[in-house]
């Protein structure tokens, strides 16, 4: 079926593309690379296994259209901007958008899988993602993020990322893995953030800092039962729509002010370290953290099914 355009041998390979390369493997297949795909641009695999852009390490910069059936994107290290589309059709095998072990992606357009099982970001060894686009798996089963067991994440969103088709996840950092995640913008999925890192230790995994919003659409917006030992900062602004789920060693600090949900609800796994800082009036009872106010009445109702303790009841206005 052979590639589009091939660059391999001694230094950089260099593609500008304003048109159309098309390989039945894939696009674009290179060891070291710097490809650059303008505006109108397209470059695919059309295999059934195919890649759209396939390099060694180096730098993919994208303002039109990458797509391939099991990858978009799939490089080992390098910087991968994104101001167009990026996306994996569907493959026989677990597709990804974007498969990169070691490197940057920042985004600013749309980075999607469409198939079932499909991951729009992957990672195995070290990862940075800055996103102000869409970061989407659209179909059932998908992870819109997966940090990989072993690897070391950073991910700052200010866009949106999505894993809406039944049980997907937004977020899923695996045992063994570890990420920093700041959050400002739109996590959504059947399970917004899965944190599966730690130990049970304080500590020992991962960190997710919010003042956006994270949405479990099934029920979980934040699980971070498996092991414990991860650290959930809510600041103002945050919004959270779904069960925060915690686990032991985890640590919940909510920092009050004019624009946070009123009340945090936990649903307790173990031994959890909870406070809360601020301006803004505040109090913790158990395991919940709230700030008052006259004009609403809150109440706490029971988990679904799996789940002891009790779901997430907000009041989701800014505070007047």
């Amino acid at each position: 079926m052979g590639d589009g355009v091939v660059g391999f041998g001694t230094g950089t390979s260099s593609v500008v593309n304003s048109g159309t390369i098309t390989g039945g493997d894939n696009g674009v297949s290179a060891g070291t690379a710097t490809i650059i795909n303008n505006a109108g641009g397209t470059i695919s695999g059309t295999g059934a296994l195919s890649v759209g852009v396939s390099i060694a390490d180096g730098t993919v910069i994208n303002y039109g259209n990458i797509f391939g059936a099991q990858r978009g994107i799939s490089a080992g290290t390098g910087t991968i901007t994104n101001y167009g589309t990026v996306t994996s059709t569907g493959a026989a095998v677990q597709d990804f958008a974007i498969n990169l072990d070691n490197g940057t992606i920042n985004n600013f357009g749309t980075i999607q899988s469409l198939a079932d099982g499909g991951i729009a970001i992957g990672s195995n060894t070290n990862l940075t993602v800055n996103n102000a686009g869409l970061i989407a798996a659209n179909g059932n089963f998908g992870t819109a993020i997966d940090v990989n067991a072993g690897a070391l994440a950073t991910i700052n969103n200010s866009g949106t990322i999505s894993a809406t088709g039944t049980f997907g996840i937004g977020i899923l950092v695996q045992p063994g893995a570890i990420a920093g995640i700041v959050n400002t913008g739109t996590i959504i999925g059947g399970t917004g953030v899965l944190l599966a890192s730690g130990t049970g230790t304080p500590g020992t995994g991962s960190t997710l800092i919010n003042s956006g919003t994270i949405i479990g659409t099934e029920g979980v917006a934040i699980d971070s039962s498996f092991f414990g030992g991860n650290t959930l900062i809510f600041l103002p602004g945050s919004r959270v729509i779904g069960q925060i789920v915690v686990g032991p060693g985890d640590a919940v600090n909510v920092q009050t002010g004019r624009d946070i949900s009123s009340l945090l609800t936990l649903c307790l796994c173990g031994d959890v370290t909870i406070s809360a800082t601020g301006g803004a009036p505040f109090a913790i009872n158990g395991n919940q953290v709230g700030r008052p106010r006259s004009d609403r009445l809150f109440a706490s109702r029971p988990l679904g099914d799996g789940f002891h303790g009790d779901a997430v009841v907000a009041d989701h206005r800014p505070f007047q």
